[in-house]
């Protein structure tokens, strides 16, 4: 539940209908689904909920009728790429 969590969190835009949502959980269900329960992998409709009530809950996104509206908190865990120019020569 978590990793798809996190996962939701890097691809949702701003402002998401719920129905995106459902279909981006499905997407993610059957790229990653090796690495989750049956449960959740047999049940993307439910596991779209579940993570919604999660993030819900920690207050990183905001839910009205049928939007998912992301919360300014949820930045923290944008993925962030670093490159390190390294001073060693090659190896080889």
């Amino acid at each position: 539940l978590g990793h798809c969590a996190l996962l939701v969190l890097e691809r949702l835009d701003a402002l998401t209908a719920m129905s995106d949502m459902v279909t981006l959980v499905r997407e993610l269900a059957a790229e990653h689904s090796s690495h989750w329960s049956k449960d959740f992998a047999s049940a993307p409709d439910r596991l779209a909920h579940d993570v919604v009530a999660l993030l819900a809950a920690h207050r990183l996104i905001e839910t009205s009728d049928d939007t998912v509206r992301v919360l300014p908190a949820a930045h923290r865990f944008a993925p962030t790429v670093t490159f390190v120019a390294s001073e060693q020569g090659a190896l080889w």
